[in-house]
């Protein structure tokens, strides 16, 4: 395991100058540090989906070493899903992709999120599940004629109520639906 970084990591709020950068930082951390995880189709639909700009309405984040871009993290609303963490893999295990989680659970509990939820893949589900996130399903999601093994999983963020299960049950049920779904568009 690396040692931390020496230095303060600064998380920021992502502007328009920061989208070329986060195309190449997510396309080197699927392509260095999934390539154990995926075979070779999952892998080469995994890069062409992550060589295009994002255009989901989500809050991105951005993780600054010394003034480099080393990592960035997403959270998308409404669906009070984390969209992404994605660290350069040069500064992997030193705590960037920990920061970035603690600013997305912090943005979600400033919104009243009381459960966030993560489509994580095989590469990010050891770091979720350390950082407290709890499988909810393992399934398969289409993507450019192949299928991409994910693990649902979710963090109570806050206490809540019998309405806020019932939501969350439905989620669940969406997710598991929507999957579905796509994948009988696929067969």
């Amino acid at each position: 395991m690396q040692q931390p970084i020496g230095v303060d990591i600064i998380i920021r709020l992502a502007n328009s100058e920061d989208s070329g950068i986060i195309v190449d930082i997510q396309y080197k951390a699927i392509r260095y540090l999934s390539a154990n995880d995926y075979n070779y189709r999952q892998l080469n639909a995994l890069l062409r989906s992550k060589s295009l700009y994002r255009k989901s309405r989500e809050i991105i984040f951005i993780a600054e070493v010394n003034n480099q871009v080393v990592g960035f993290a997403s959270l998308i609303y409404p669906f009070n899903t984390i969209g992404g963490i994605f660290v350069d893999p040069l500064f992997v295990r030193r705590g960037v992709g920990t920061k970035l989680l603690q600013r997305l659970e912090e943005e979600a509990i400033a919104n009243n999120i009381p459960v966030l939820w993560v489509s994580s893949s095989i590469t990010g589900y050891p770091f979720y599940l350390a950082n407290g996130y709890l499988t909810v399903v393992r399934t398969n999601f289409p993507l450019y004629s192949t299928y991409i093994p994910v693990i649902l999983m979710k963090k109570r963020l806050l206490s809540t109520s019998k309405e806020e299960v019932f939501r969350e049950a439905y989620q669940v049920l969406a997710v598991i639906a929507i999957t579905a779904i796509i994948a009988s568009l696929f067969l």
